[in-house]
């Protein structure tokens, strides 16, 4: 039995002002393409679906239309989860209704800790899919009644080991969290940094108990440490740090309890986005001929150009940004009159904030901003000891 791996759709999201809709109905529709190839039947979304909690019209569109032909029109079952990004309210509000079509919405736990299961008899098989959406560590610790919960690890351990799994059965788990190994993820500069510290880590440990979890979060298609603990990936290019990644359809084929593999399918965008450096005299000749590609550029020339923008916008319509990469490297050259402060790290976290917020206002704070900022400050580094 195969079945397809989405997360990080962020339908909706703009990429530096620029709106990706079309690309995202382009990926998807190659998605539908490959279930009907290779006979796909079940798809897990792994949250993030939109890229906001109120997604706007043509997001909600473009999500209502993949979905109507890949449940209606091609009876394949679809799995979702809430990432961070997504209201679980608005998400799953026709759910109860929507099942009887094959498409289940799971936007949180039950008040047990008990996760929504949905079994899979096929081929000769028995798969457990388990929903774990997106929750804070005050959100289990407030179904649980445990005070010892602080960080994501401990919360998202305590629902794992209130469910109980048949060892004797296949086991999926979609989920939407930070999960690491012994070495740092690849991350990107378009996903929301939530942490402080290493609060929310959770180590790939805490899912031993499953043969497949597919995970949402990072934008990288990447394993942590077994093959079978996996990122989708993002459905595009959503940062300038993603230029370089390769997206990709991940198909998990599974054969048996003990013999799951996975298959790459590269992602073919109905616009590339690129980074080009050079000058700008050299990237905007024959700007008669269009390149219609998504590009970011860094700029060799040693001062900023005049008009810069508009003249790559003529040639390059999609155009979505600029730094200069020798500027930039003169500020942080140590003779630049701009210097990092001394001793900054070894300020405390309260103290670090203070600094920061003279320097950007120009004023130090009031009596009341000060107790606030105390207060979350020693909360903080309790939590972090």
């Amino acid at each position: 039995m195969k079945l397809l791996h989405l997360s990080d759709l962020h339908l909706g999201k703009n990429v530096l002002g620029l709106s990706m809709i079309k690309d995202q109905e382009y990926a998807l529709n190659q998605a539908l393409i490959l279930c009907k190839k290779q006979n796909i039947k079940h798809i897990i979304i792994s949250g993030d679906v939109y890229d906001r909690s109120i997604p706007n019209e043509e997001a909600v569109s473009v999500l209502n239309k993949f979905l109507s032909n890949v449940i209606l029109e091609n009876k394949i079952k679809v799995y979702i989860i809430p990432g961070n990004h997504d209201s679980k309210e608005r998400l799953a509000c026709f759910n109860g209704i929507l099942e009887k079509q094959g498409l289940f919405i799971d936007s949180s736990i039950n008040k047990d800790l008990t996760m929504n299961m949905h079994q899979i008899n096929e081929d000769g098989l028995s798969i457990n899919i388990y929903s774990l959406p997106y929750m804070f560590p005050g959100e289990i610790r407030l179904l649980s009644g445990d005070d010892s919960i602080k960080d994501f690890e401990s919360a998202v351990s305590k629902v794992i080991k209130n469910n109980k799994l048949n060892s004797d059965e296949i086991n999926i788990l979609n989920t939407h969290y930070f999960v690491i190994g012994n070495k740092e993820p690849i991350r990107s500069d378009s996903e929301t940094k939530t942490s402080v510290g290493a609060i929310e880590q959770i180590s790939y440990r805490v899912f031993d108990g499953f043969d497949y979890v597919a995970l949402g979060h990072l934008h990288c298609p990447q394993h942590i440490e077994r093959d079978t603990v996996r990122y989708g990936g993002s459905l595009l290019k959503y940062s300038v740090d993603e230029i370089k990644q390769n997206k990709m359809f991940t198909i998990v084929d599974i054969k048996s309890k003990n013999d799951i593999s996975i298959q790459k399918i590269p992602i073919i965008p109905f616009r590339d986005f690129v980074c080009l450096e050079g000058f700008v005299d050299e990237l905007t000749k024959n700007s008669e001929i269009k390149d219609e590609r998504i590009v970011f550029f860094k700029l060799l020339d040693k001062t900023p150009v005049l008009n810069a923008a508009t003249r790559l916008k003529i040639k390059y319509p999609f155009y979505v940004g600029l730094t200069y990469i020798n500027i930039i490297n003169d500020i942080n050259n140590n003779d630049s009159p701009i210097k990092k402060e001394q001793g900054f790290e070894q300020l405390t976290l309260k103290q670090q904030f203070d600094n920061f917020f003279h320097f950007v206002l120009k004023k130090d704070l009031d009596q009341i901003q000060d107790e606030t900022i105390n207060q979350v400050a020693t909360a903080i580094e309790k939590d972090n000891k």
